[in-house]
């Protein structure tokens, strides 16, 4: 049985809460719903991602840290690295995995989308600027 076939309840009209925007009749409950539901989404998601991340790359970098290194001379900006990949392959950078230590050595990763609409996923040494892989 859908939505539609449930009568609305009188004291659905008009909201009692104090909130700023009152919610009015089914449609105000469905958006409430799907914005409860896309945010248990999205934190379910969040909370997987770093045990595989860290699992696989080693320790990662605080935002503090990254930028301390930076400071100091001891990576590069990321974007500064981007260049190259931007003209070689096209498009763009899709999301930011992160700084990581990995074999001695810091290490961005980055998943790009090419101008051909291909994912890859590009290790880059932040303090070179050389890419170490492409997958």
């Amino acid at each position: 049985m859908g939505f539609g076939a449930l009568k609305r309840p009188a004291n659905l009209t008009k909201s009692r809460a104090t909130h700023s925007r009152p919610v009015q009749g089914w449609p105000g409950i469905r958006r409430i719903m799907k914005r409860i539901i896309l945010a248990l989404a999205l934190g379910a998601a969040t909370f997987a991602l770093p045990v595989s991340a860290q699992g696989q790359w080693g320790s990662s970098f605080t935002a503090d840290e990254a930028r301390d290194a930076r400071e100091k001379g001891e990576i590069k900006p990321l974007n500064d690295l981007l260049r190259p990949i931007r003209e070689q392959y096209g498009g763009n950078m899709r999301r930011f995995d992160g700084l990581y230590e990995r074999g001695g050595r810091k290490v961005y990763v980055i998943d790009w989308v090419t101008g051909r609409g291909e994912l890859v996923t590009f290790t880059i040494d932040a303090r070179s600027g050389r890419v170490i892989s492409v997958g």
